[in-house]
């Protein structure tokens, strides 16, 4: 009986999950949590050990209203039992952060140079959004061009291999084996087992074919970033 009562949605084990699951989510550590819940850093692990019955109302209620301050939304019911939406990060709220760290940061720097850490924040952005589960490249030639120039920020988030027949025809970042990164229109070879990654540009001479085996990661194009300003 007991360990039917530790078990179900609103146990202290399945509180202690999700407990868990919202830390990771806020990338915060048990001290932060504690302190956000109002507690001692024992009493939390106690929470999340599944112990003392778990998390209790008062304190859910009072860590759900704090974590809306690091850009958390939650529910203290999906805290407690379980029910209503999954804990989701607040992007209004990461923008305006960003933006107000960036406006203290650049107060000092040149146009260059502030353009340079608006584009780095405005990539982090994204791969954080996606769970950096991304690519990245500066493109470095002309072999894409006119879409895309030399210096451009690109980025993609990863497919897996069984969904490269999906791609074909986009634009993507691909890492090989050897941990060369490119940027390439996939096509289908005619050979089986084999991928032709052609570039946009007719007068390049980067065509390239490789083994599907010989691509670790590949990632179609969704952000792309080209400066304003050019440095000196």
């Amino acid at each position: 009986m007991n360990c039917m009562k530790k078990t179900y949605l609103g146990g202290s084990i399945a509180k202690s999950k999700r407990l868990m699951q919202l830390r990771k989510l806020a990338k915060l550590s048990r001290m932060d949590i504690a302190q956000l819940a109002g507690v001692s850093v024992s009493t939390y692990r106690g929470w999340e050990g599944a112990r003392f019955g778990g998390i209790p109302i008062k304190r859910a209620v009072l860590l759900a209203d704090a974590l809306k301050t690091e850009g958390i939304n939650v529910s203290s019911n999906w805290l407690m039992h379980g029910t209503e939406e999954t804990p989701k990060k607040i992007i209004y709220y990461q923008a305006t952060q960003l933006q107000k760290a960036l406006t203290d940061s650049t107060k000092q720097q040149s146009p260059e140079a502030t353009e340079q850490l608006y584009i780095k924040a405005e990539l982090e952005f994204f791969c954080n959004n996606n769970n950096w589960k991304t690519i990245s490249l500066i493109v470095p030639n002309d072999a894409m061009e006119p879409c895309f120039l030399e210096g451009d920020l690109v980025a993609g988030i990863q497919v897996p291999h069984k969904d490269f027949s999906k791609i074909i025809g986009l634009n993507c970042i691909i890492r090989t084996k050897n941990n060369k990164i490119l940027l390439r229109q996939i096509q289908k070879s005619n050979i089986e087992e084999w991928v032709v990654l052609s570039c946009l540009n007719p007068n390049t001479k980067h065509q390239l074919i490789l083994r599907e085996e010989e691509i670790i990661d590949i990632a179609p194009i969704s952000w792309l970033r080209r400066k304003n300003l050019l440095s000196n």
